[in-house]
């Protein structure tokens, strides 16, 4: 299991995950760079996503009643 993005960096969350593993399984964490870049394309998509207007929030994944586009652009200190 290849871990990346903000979870990477989460002790107890891979120490849980890793308990959960049968030992056939391994948990590998990347170097940093490779962690910080999936999390820099990861939000570059949900703002693309959020700038076409589509859902950035799936229902299927957070849980709520339906998908929703979330987000909200600014430049300084006024709202685009």
């Amino acid at each position: 299991v290849l871990v990346t993005g903000g979870g990477a960096y989460n002790g107890d969350l891979l120490r849980r995950t890793r308990a959960r593993l049968s030992p056939a399984h391994a948990l590998t964490v990347p170097d940093g760079r490779l962690v910080e870049q999936k999390e820099a394309l990861a939000f570059a998509l949900l703002g693309a996503l959020r700038m076409r207007g589509e859902p950035n929030a799936l229902a299927s994944v957070t849980g709520a009643v339906r998908d929703s586009c979330g987000g909200e652009f600014a430049s300084g200190d006024a709202t685009i």
